[in-house]
């Protein structure tokens, strides 16, 4: 199979995920602490593997993960980090969750740890946040977002500064 590799180019490569597979919405549990089910986390990680043998990773191994805060995103984005035995920053950033307007542009806009020696970023996040951006970049998109879901996107720009304020191109959904 092809093998897909960023570090030809400086452009920036930013993949959003949709957390894995969670348990439904209860009186008993708030949806902020929703975890992942039994069959969320294994259907999950066989996904990645399948990333894996398709090269996907390691060529497009992220050197930073930034996440909602909820405990299936959080989840999710350990047991990536987990399966690929990445040693890599977690931050997290409430307006992923909040799903405010812009959010995931705001969230690399003011994440610290996005330096322009990253040229591969990981936000993990939910719906609609993730499909209202991917709509925003690639009208084209008639897909729906479901759990587990990776979406790439690459930018020309040479710095993360001027990737956020210009255009996307989604180039391979997962």
């Amino acid at each position: 199979m092809e093998s897909f590799n960023t570090k030809k180019g400086p452009e920036r490569i930013l993949i959003l995920l949709r957390h894995g597979v969670s348990h439904p919405l209860n009186k008993l549990l708030s949806d902020f602490n929703r975890s992942l089910t039994e069959q969320g986390e294994n259907s999950f990680l066989e996904k990645i593997e399948k990333m894996q043998n398709s090269k996907i990773f390691p060529d497009y191994n992220p050197e930073i993960i930034i996440s909602s805060p909820s405990k299936r995103t959080m989840q999710t984005s350990q047991l990536f980090l987990s399966k690929l035995k990445l040693d890599i920053q977690l931050e997290t950033n409430l307006n992923l969750y909040q799903q405010t307007n812009n959010a995931i542009l705001d969230t690399l806009s003011n994440s610290e740890k996005l330096t322009d020696e990253i040229t591969v970023a990981l936000v993990v996040a939910h719906n609609p946040l993730l499909e209202n951006f991917t709509y925003r970049w690639d009208p084209h998109f008639q897909k729906t977002v479901s759990p587990g879901t990776f979406l790439f996107f690459k930018s020309n720009e040479m710095s993360w500064k001027n990737a956020i304020l210009n255009p996307w191109s989604l180039f391979l959904h997962y």
